[in-house]
């Protein structure tokens, strides 16, 4: 039995039991993504809780390294007890509390990103990101493009601290944003890279591809890969090396649910973005 899977699938399931037994929800994942009668995952989660255990401590932070607000918390490693993060939110600050009703949606909408999206969507959703993010311009390039490039963006480039000015105020996002089922590889940032530079050397081929505003723009050109899956080791030094910005499914989901209105519902949030994405296809 393969282990990752079934901790990736934990995370995706709607997880507001009562239940802190991380032995139980196991078993859970495992029933419900093998098909197996409760018997028998019970005894597989059993015979697999060390390894199962070791796995979820590890993707666990994972998410706390990447600044996320993670899945769940870990309330005790000898009992392996744990419970949704949102679930251990106790401060009655008002901003916390509106972050804690932002989070409990996140796990429905990476549900859908993960599940529900295709291809193409998914990479109109770097899009929609950027669009979150305030982008005054945004373009979705075309499916067929061979230089690795899946969007390109102007967004702002805010500094409340006159010590750090920024005198262009914006920054050039080209972006790779791919549905792969297993994690990006250090040749996709290096591809990534390498289309980037052609675009500051503004080659001839490359201007067919990009709109003419994009070179016409002042500010730093930054290089965003998302991926579904998340990233290789060697992809995650190589974009600090360069510079740019790695992000999955769950980075994208915790920024679409904390930046809508509070009194959004899940649906209507990715009503919301659906609308976009499908608006950004049609042009």
């Amino acid at each position: 039995m393969k282990y990752v899977d079934i901790i990736e699938f934990m995370y995706s399931l709607d997880y507001r039991w009562d239940t802190t037994d991380f032995e139980s929800i196991f078993s859970k994942a495992i029933r419900e993504l093998r098909g197996l009668t409760q018997l028998d995952s019970d005894r597989k989660a059993q015979a697999y809780l060390n390894r199962g255990w070791k796995l979820f401590i590890e993707k666990h932070e994972q998410e706390v390294k990447a600044n996320q607000y993670p899945t769940f918390n870990i309330l005790d490693y000898t009992t392996k007890s744990i419970q949704p993060y949102y679930k251990t939110i106790k401060k009655d600050d008002l901003k916390i509390i509106k972050i804690k009703k932002k989070i409990e949606k996140r796990h429905i909408l990476l549900k859908y990103i993960s599940e529900e999206l295709t291809n193409r969507e998914y990479e109109a959703l770097g899009c929609y990101l950027c669009y979150i993010c305030d982008s005054s311009k945004v373009f979705l390039t075309n499916s067929s493009d061979e230089h690795g490039i899946d969007f390109v963006a102007i967004i702002p480039a805010y500094s409340k601290l006159h010590i750090f000015p920024n005198s262009n105020k914006q920054l050039k996002i080209v972006g790779q944003c791919k549905k792969w089922g297993s994690p990006a590889k250090r040749d996709h940032v290096d591809l990534l890279r390498r289309s980037i530079q052609k675009i500051q050397d503004t080659s001839i081929h490359i201007k067919k591809f990009i709109p003419n505003w994009f070179f016409q723009e002042k500010g730093n050109i930054i290089g965003v890969l998302v991926s579904n899956s998340g990233a290789q080791s060697g992809a995650i030094q190589s974009s600090i090396d360069y510079g740019y910005t790695i992000a999955n499914s769950k980075d994208i989901a915790q920024a679409i649910v904390l930046s809508s209105p509070l009194e959004l519902t899940s649906g209507e949030i990715i009503e919301n973005m659906m609308t976009y994405i499908n608006k950004i296809l049609e042009k």
